[in-house]
């Protein structure tokens, strides 16, 4: 019933000794069952307040008039029936079936109990010939000298502002242009009220979730990423890794924005129907194109092979580039910064390649406030969809264990924890690519 702004009466203040009666004050916050005010500290029900425009400062003893403002006088009288009417805030009002019977005969009251002397913001109503004290809205009774008033106009409908939606890219743009430099990544969250939270040049997406630092804005309704501030967003190196995570990728269809073109231009819209986790993976799989820039030359390289955009992924992410000697360093994949890591099992990974998310549980992207990623992903991929033949050859073994199913073919060197880095030479490297293509076909 109570927007924020509105200005309001109190008529009940028992038990909230902060509140007087009769006074004036402004929501400041709406809530399921309460509201806040401007003007003190704490929750009260909506119950205790009515709308300044429907307040009248009734006396006892004054002379007053009901109004059959919602019809619900004439329904009684018809239906013979008692009813319980539904008060602001949520509470019910009783009105027995000899209550409409007596304002049919005579509208004319006296004033018997002041509203903030009442429940639910009612006033009680007593005829001069009669004992019995009747509880109505005060929004249905007004002032009177003594003389019936007819054809009383019906109340107007409360004009309800509706959120001013924004394009939520166009003022993304607008606020990366503020800022001179483009950082690890820019995001930017839409509301249900219609408000907007950037988070321009953040340091990781950890801030990409509903209800975090600020005020409950209500459900997440848009989300956009920025990323053509990145310098290395003018390479084709990165236009193909656009391409490749927002197309075919394991993430793809948390991704509303399919042309790359459009998100160079105009930013990149998310699915936020989608689960939390999946959703801000895939914003993480997309940032590793410019955080870990590195991998770019690499992941071109195996395209050019003629191998999948998968598979220049998984490559790329677990081998640098070519040194000045001609080997492929093997470095695994292992960051917090990553959307997965390679000491996950090679059948969950695998799997997760090659078919995607599995069943996910978790809250939408529009509800969630919490979320896991690559222990996410090892949960929901269902290994079914590998061979039985791969599914013993993987066994127990966690994805980076791969170098030993396909042997480096370039020097090693021990680099202690119990593990040697290894290189492998074209020929190694190629045999890798070979091998993680032929599990995810």
């Amino acid at each position: 019933m109570f927007q924020i702004g509105d200005k309001v009466v109190c008529v009940n203040e028992k038990g909230r000794p902060l509140l007087k009666p009769r006074e004036i004050y402004t929501i400041s916050r709406v809530d399921e069952r309460a509201v806040r005010i401007q003007e003190v500290a704490g929750s009260y029900f909506p119950i205790r307040f009515v709308p300044l425009a429907d307040y009248k400062d009734f006396q006892v003893g004054d002379t007053v008039q009901v109004v059959d403002r919602d019809g619900v006088l004439a329904k009684m009288i018809e239906d013979k029936n008692a009813l319980y009417h539904r008060m602001n805030g949520g509470a019910d009002l009783y009105i027995s079936p000899n209550m409409p019977l007596q304002f049919a005969k005579n509208p004319i009251f006296k004033v018997a109990q002041a509203p903030n002397e009442d429940h639910n913001g009612a006033v009680r109503l007593k005829n001069d010939g009669d004992n019995t004290a009747w509880c109505w809205p005060v929004s249905w009774v007004i002032l009177s000298k003594g003389e019936i008033v007819k054809n009383i106009p019906a109340a107007k409908p409360k004009k309800v502002k509706k959120p001013k939606f924004k394009s939520l890219r166009a003022e993304q743009r607008a606020a990366q242009k503020k800022q001179p430099h483009m950082g690890t990544c820019s995001y930017s969250l839409q509301f249900e009220d219609g408000s907007i939270r950037h988070q321009i040049n953040d340091v990781c997406h950890a801030r990409a979730r509903r209800q975090n630092y600020g005020k409950k804005e209500g459900e997440v309704t848009a989300m956009a990423l920025h990323i053509s501030s990145y310098e290395v967003a003018k390479t084709q190196w990165y236009k193909d890794y656009v391409k490749f995570i927002l197309n075919d990728s394991p993430w793809a269809p948390c991704f509303n924005t399919k042309s790359v073109a459009i998100a160079m231009r105009y930013g990149i819209l998310m699915d936020v129907d989608k689960p939390i986790n999946e959703v801000v993976g895939a914003c993480i799989a997309l940032r590793e194109g410019s955080e870990f820039k590195d991998k770019l030359a690499l992941f071109s390289y195996v395209l050019k092979l003629g191998f999948s955009g998968k598979t220049a992924y998984i490559i790329s992410s677990m081998v640098d580039d070519k040194n000045a000697n001609g080997n492929y360093k093997f470095t695994g994949n292992i960051s917090g910064h990553k959307s997965w890591n390679d000491t996950i099992s090679m059948q969950k990974m695998f799997a997760f390649f090659k078919a995607g998310f599995g069943k996910n549980d978790a809250l939408s992207m529009r509800k969630g406030t919490q979320y896991s990623i690559d222990s996410h992903v090892s949960a929901v991929a269902d290994v079914s969809v590998l061979t039985e033949e791969q599914r013993k050859l993987f066994g127990e073994k966690i994805f980076r264990s791969i170098k030993e199913i396909i042997p480096h073919d370039g020097p090693a060197a021990n680099a202690g924890w119990g593990e040697k880095t290894v290189f492998y030479k074209e020929n190694g490297l190629k045999k890798l690519c070979k091998f993680v293509e032929e599990v995810l076909s």
